[in-house]
Parts: structure tokens; sequence; C-alpha cells
């Protein structure tokens, strides 16, 4: 288990969140309308292979190597940078165990109950906001 600082949190949202965003955009470019778009599959960026299965108003993308996982929801197509409790508690659960050190507080990103905090945390600070419309949110 690696402990990280707020600042080290933020520097991995931001990979979660371009990497998404990047993932999105290649699945979306497979095809022109939602109806079309591929149940699954394999998706190539920056030489990593990654998996997709699309479920429900969403798609779950796994890095074949590291087993990483990103499951990008709602809105894909008009917040493709979006992300939620859940959203991260999935992503951060697939890679190193870590815990956040925010003052005197420790936050385990292997939990939602220990996520939804950090946000709030975010919201105060102002490094993310929500999205308009949708239960998520973005980075400022």
């Amino acid at each position: 288990m690696n402990h990280i600082n707020l600042a080290t949190f933020l520097s991995l949202l931001r990979k979660f969140t371009g990497t998404q965003v990047a993932l999105i955009s290649i699945y979306l470019a497979l095809a022109s309308k939602q109806d079309d778009w591929p149940r699954k599959g394999t998706l190539s960026l920056l030489g990593a292979q990654w998996d997709f299965v699309r479920h429900g108003a969403g798609v779950r993308f796994t890095n074949l190597q590291t087993q990483e996982e990103i499951d990008a929801h709602t809105s894909i197509e008009d917040a493709p940078q979006g992300f939620d409790e859940w959203r991260l508690e999935i992503y951060f659960s697939s890679i190193e165990h870590m815990i956040v050190d925010v003052g005197q507080d420790e936050y385990d990103l292997q939990s939602d109950s220990s996520i939804k905090p950090i946000i709030e945390y975010l919201l105060r600070l102002n490094k993310i906001a929500p999205i308009p419309g949708t239960k998520m949110y973005e980075l400022t």
C-alpha cells in the first residue's frame, strides 16, 4: 500500500481523465451513431491494447497489459472528461493500492466512501467542478 499526497492524487486524476477522453474519442470514431457503436473489441492507445465492452449507456475499457480499468458511463459523447465517485473507485481499484493523505486524514482510494470526501475537498479547493446537467465532475 502506497501513501500519496493530494498533488499526486490530482496528477493521477489528470492521467485518468486524459486516458478516458482519448479512449472515448477512439471508440466514438468507430461508428457515427450510438446504435452502431460496437459491443466489444480492442483499441490501441499509445502502444497499449485496451479491450472494451459496451454496457448500458457506457463502455468499460481494460488495459490488456496492466489491467487498468476505465469505466466511462453516461454522457460519453457530451462529457468524455466526466467522472464520479464510482468511476474513480473502479479505476483506483484496478491500479496500485493507494491511500491519500489529506492533512490528518487518510483516504483509501479503493473505497467510494473514501473517494466522496476527497471529491468534496477538491470541490472546495476549486480543483474540480460539477458538469451541468449530469451527476459528474471535471477537472478545472
